[in-house]
């Protein structure tokens, strides 16, 4: 089930929420346990939605999201990376099945157990939203034009 709620936030990082009611107040102990979590945090900015919220922030000049569940606990943090910055077996396996298309964005994405990686890319009929990790690579989503 946790797999499930990551894999969903992440794709929300990629793709707009139109459909998922956000909330405008910030649930008080994700706020408390962001400021546990990241002291230091500059450039916060809060997005709260009805199961979760996520907090853009800068720290150690680095862009990243941390997300936390209702109960105001941490539920994973991402941050968007390069292609280089993609461990070889995971660039190798996009390079293999998906050499016809271009990245748009790279995806960081560390719970507590599990870092994976997440591509948006795109060729002339779709886009997809790719799952990498050690068992291989997974479409989240895929769009056609």
């Amino acid at each position: 089930m946790k797999k499930i709620l990551i894999a969903t936030l992440v794709s929300v990082m990629f793709i707009s929420s139109a459909f998922a009611k956000k909330v405008s107040v910030v649930n008080s102990q994700a706020l408390r346990s962001f400021r546990s979590d990241f002291a230091g945090a500059t450039n916060v900015k809060w997005t709260s939605m009805d199961t979760y919220s996520w907090v853009s922030f800068s720290m150690k000049n680095e862009q990243v999201r941390a997300y936390y569940d209702t109960d105001g606990s941490l539920i994973g943090t991402g941050k968007s990376i390069q292609m280089d910055q993609l461990p070889t077996a995971s660039k190798r396996a996009f390079a293999k099945r998906y050499s016809d298309y271009n990245v748009n964005e790279i995806m960081e994405f560390t719970a507590e157990y599990e870092t994976a990686y997440f591509i948006s890319a795109t060729n002339e009929k779709e886009t997809v939203i790719l799952k990498l990790e050690a068992a291989g690579i997974s479409r989240m989503k895929n769009s056609k034009f």
